[in-house]
């Protein structure tokens, strides 16, 4: 019955947020405050030494030219995301992004707080040689904050401020546009936190957005995931496992050196990264 009743408000919540005909002015850059309530969590000392090895890999330029400052939520975030960004960077995978446009898609973007980190990873993946262009993508887009903003003023407000960057409240399983990329951080795989999140039950479909990721990757794309706890961790290799053909003939996974490093905010779970890599179909012997 609790479940029930859940479902319901969340409902009636989902669509009233999501259906508002009223348009907001993007959030501007000095309200980017950090929020206690986010989680609940706390940042940790501000860590010097990785600060340092992110401008060594990134170039200290490249840094001031992408991040908002750290004083912020979108900063801070933004840090800590690119120390997990370089740990899928290492693989062989990545080098071969930038022999053509590059076109990135976030599933399940929330505010994009995390977009200025993305971007970096773009421009220097490219280094300028090919375009390139981020995309975030999110069902819940009009969930209001403590202050009674919505996640699109946030994230229009960041991205602003971003080249070849966009933000659209949406549909994965809608999407037709192909991508040499795509991240697809804290997946509902099971359901009980979707409903806590306030989402209805009938976007519970954790088989479908992965079949629909890897259906939307082209050859030699990467969909990079990053599950909340080794136990979603394991939910999300049964996933894998139960992937029809011929999708599953066309990926290879792989579960990167983990747990993610958190030296510029302390969570209070496990991040767990897999990286995944799309094949050409097997061609019919003659």
């Amino acid at each position: 019955m609790f479940r029930l009743l859940k479902n319901w408000v969340n409902a009636l919540r989902f669509q009233a947020e999501n259906n508002s005909k009223t348009q907001k002015k993007p959030i501007p850059p000095e309200r980017w405050a950090l929020n206690a309530s986010v989680e609940t969590h706390q940042k940790q000392p501000f860590a010097i030494e990785v600060y340092h090895q992110l401008e060594t890999r990134f170039t200290p330029e490249a840094l001031t030219r992408f991040l908002p400052p750290v004083t912020t939520w979108a900063g801070l975030e933004s840090l800590q995301t690119l120390e997990w960004l370089s740990v899928f960077m290492q693989h062989e995978a990545f080098p071969a992004l930038a022999e053509k446009p590059l076109r990135w898609l976030d599933v399940g973007s929330k505010n994009f707080a995390y977009a200025p980190a993305l971007a970096l990873m773009l421009n220097h993946l490219t280094n300028l040689n090919q375009p390139w262009h981020l995309k975030g993508i999110e069902l819940d887009a009009g969930r209001l904050d403590h202050q009674g903003n919505t996640r699109t003023q946030y994230a229009e407000g960041l991205i602003n401020l971003l080249p070849n960057t966009t933000y659209q409240q949406g549909d994965i399983l809608k999407e037709t546009q192909q991508y040499q990329g795509i991240s697809l951080f804290l997946p509902f795989v099971f359901e009980e936190p979707l409903l806590k999140w306030g989402l209805p039950s009938k976007h519970f479909n954790p088989l479908e957005i992965l079949v629909q990721c890897i259906s939307l990757l082209t050859d030699g794309g990467v969909l990079m995931i990053i599950n909340l706890t080794p136990e979603e961790a394991a939910q999300q290799e049964v996933l894998f496992h139960q992937l029809p053909d011929p999708i599953k003939q066309q990926i290879t996974w792989v579960k990167l050196p983990n747990p993610l490093p958190n030296s510029f905010i302390h969570w209070q779970y496990e991040r767990i990264p897999w990286l995944c890599l799309k094949h050409p179909l097997p061609q019919p012997s003659a």
